[in-house]
């Protein structure tokens, strides 16, 4: 299955990681040649300084920045956007944050396959932990997500609207000390989806079961988030030590970087990640040679103005 896919890469001021992540994509995915085609859109909303011409990506975009969830949300849109208003012949989009590094397009065609088999239209993770696992309660993973195209410019999936959501409910929200997570707007709008493709045949509860049969779940990268310090979430842990994890005081809930078995790095410690990435097959192209040989990392994501941002 030899399919056309777009790849939607976002960033603010990521610039050593979305460049490696062109790299990667272009050496690694494109060689594989499980794809015929692969059309890179990068949306940037960084300062032009940063970024002042395209590498590899075969469009880039440029816009403003709102500020953290609403700038993720307009990078996200843009990217997004530009396929469905060229009527690109995409079959699939895979959206990326710069920084999330998928080194195994293996992994990306399985789950395609799986996707077009089995009429299951978008592929995400539950951004939760190892006690909340519903994607709606808990969000869907927007720096890692693959979308049915025609699917999802049909069902109006896209656009978020995360200042529509923002702007109605933000005194209740704010009473009730809760952020407005745009991976919980994302399953929001997914919800949404699913109920313009089924119409008026089930009901609203029977409709959040009936959700599940047109998601992918990328479930080797969950839990995303786990309440071990080391943030290597262990499973074959007792249950007893779980629980006294979760009820521990001092307990914090801590976000899984590095997923060894589907290939997928997405540190934002970069001597970690850079230790991680020497164990997996990597380009050998200009920033990601420099980047696994740097003895210091100071460099990195960090133009002279830059204040970085973690």
């Amino acid at each position: 299955m030899n399919l056309n896919i777009a790849v939607a890469l976002y960033t603010f001021n990521r610039i050593d990681d979305v460049k490696i992540n062109l790299e990667i994509i272009r050496d690694i995915w494109e060689k594989s040649g499980l794809f015929k085609k692969i059309y890179i859109v990068h949306s940037f909303n960084g300062k032009n300084n940063w970024y002042p011409q395209k590498y590899l990506e075969d469009k880039l975009i440029r816009i403003p920045n709102r500020g953290h969830f609403w700038g993720a949300a307009d990078l996200i849109e843009s990217g997004i956007n530009f396929f469905n208003e060229t009527n690109h012949s995409a079959d699939y989009i895979v959206t990326l944050a710069a920084d999330t590094w998928l080194l195994n397009p293996d992994y990306i065609h399985k789950i395609i396959k799986q996707m077009k088999s089995e009429n299951k239209y978008v592929a995400s993770s539950t951004w939760g932990n190892p006690f909340e696992t519903d994607p709606i309660r808990m969000g869907m993973s927007t720096d890692f997500f693959i979308v049915n195209q025609k699917w999802s410019q049909k069902y109006n999936l896209f656009p978020l609207n995360y200042d529509e959501f923002y702007k109605k409910y933000f005194e209740v929200l704010m009473f009730q000390k809760k952020v407005v997570y745009l991976e919980r707007i994302f399953s929001l709008r997914f919800f949404q989806s699913v109920q313009k493709y089924y119409g008026k045949k089930y009901a609203d509860h029977t409709l959040t079961r009936k959700k599940d049969e047109l998601l992918y779940r990328i479930k080797e990268r969950e839990p995303v988030h786990n309440y071990f310090k080391d943030r290597v979430y262990r499973p074959q842990a007792p249950f007893q030590t779980k629980i006294k994890r979760f009820f521990n005081t001092d307990f914090r809930q801590y976000r899984n970087m590095y997923w060894p078995t589907i290939e997928l790095l997405t540190h934002h410690d970069p001597v970690t990640k850079q230790k991680h990435l020497q164990n997996h097959n990597y380009p050998q192209m200009k920033y990601t040679k420099k980047f696994v040989e740097a003895k210091n990392l100071n460099y990195f994501n960090n133009p002279k103005d830059l204040i970085y941002n973690s």
